[in-house]
């Protein structure tokens, strides 16, 4: 889609009442066929088309009643736009209003305004971003400062912010933390495994508590060669958090990296449970392949795409 275009269309929801054995049978083209005549006779494809010209005309309408505010990070854009002379959007039909702005953007939009930034939950990247973090000295803007620097793979200025943070006094444990782990990947990424690896287990040591610290630290300790590493952290893990079934995936990979086989299966075998395990990823397959060779994968445990 070319910049600046513009593409409309209406669309229509509804229940078509397929025929199943047609809709759902092995001739596709056959499906396809019936679903089209179904629709047709619902709504013809004309009345739709004939409907366009009215709901676009109707976009631009200021809303008469508010039912709902969506995300506050249009407010923060038209701000930023509006700080940079730049040119902003017809909002009449989609107003942004400042009371959708939360506290997931008010750091930032407090920031635009000259306010004084002592960190954000959110994250958001852009040069004029960096120029309004540079004039700031707390150590929650010189972490965003490199975690910007870091996402756009200037590595050495994320490590030289990364380390004053942590140089800094009156620090947040929990900004500490996200320092330690920010610079534990950038070493990794320049391929210091054990340097970068020791940070990432000092920035758990100390946030504990937070999981998808913890869970990054043992997933990526298993990566680099240190089960041993992903081994003692995952067994630091709070109660709750050690029935997590990524983590406890996690620790049966970590246990079959250190030799400990049959426990790596136990562990499966009592069942792993991931709710965001991405489509065709086989990790847990491979593993159950590898600890408990000759027997049938469990149908839960099969994500290939194969």
């Amino acid at each position: 889609m070319p910049a600046g275009a513009e593409w409309a269309w209406v669309e229509a929801y509804g229940n078509g009442h397929l025929e199943p054995q047609t809709s759902h049978g092995a001739d596709w083209d056959a499906a396809v066929a019936h679903a089209s005549e179904r629709l047709e006779q619902l709504l013809p494809h004309e009345e739709l088309e004939a409907m366009l010209p009215a709901a676009i005309s109707n976009a631009d309408i200021p809303p008469s009643k508010m039912l709902l505010h969506g995300s506050g990070w249009g407010v923060v854009e038209r701000a930023r736009r509006d700080r940079a002379g730049m040119a902003w959007i017809d909002e009449s039909g989609t107003p942004f209003g400042e009371e959708s702005v939360t506290a997931e953007q008010e750091p930032w939009f407090g920031l635009l305004h000259g306010k004084a930034f002592d960190g954000a939950p959110s994250f958001v990247a852009g040069a004029d971003w960096e120029d309004l973090l540079a004039g700031q000295d707390s150590p929650e803007a010189q972490l965003h400062l490199a975690t910007m620097k870091h996402a756009r793979q200037d590595l050495g200025g994320a490590k030289a912010l990364y380390r004053k943070v942590l140089a800094a006094r009156d620090v947040t444990l929990g900004t500490k933390a996200l320092a330690h782990r920010g610079l534990g990947l950038a070493l990794l990424a320049e391929g210091q495994e054990m340097q970068g690896l020791a940070e990432l287990r000092n920035g758990v040591k100390l946030d504990p508590s937070n999981l998808a610290l913890l869970t990054e630290a043992v997933t990526l300790s298993n990566r680099h060669g240190d089960p041993a590493m992903a081994l003692e952290l995952a067994e630091t893990a709070p109660k709750e958090a050690a029935a997590v079934g990524r983590l406890r995936f996690l620790r049966a990979l970590a246990l079959a990296r250190t030799g400990n086989p049959g426990e790596a299966a136990a562990i499966l075998r009592a069942g792993v449970e991931i709710p965001d395990l991405r489509e065709g990823e086989d990790a847990i397959a491979a593993l159950w392949e590898e600890v408990c060779p000759g027997e049938p994968v469990p149908f839960s445990y099969q994500f290939g795409m194969h």
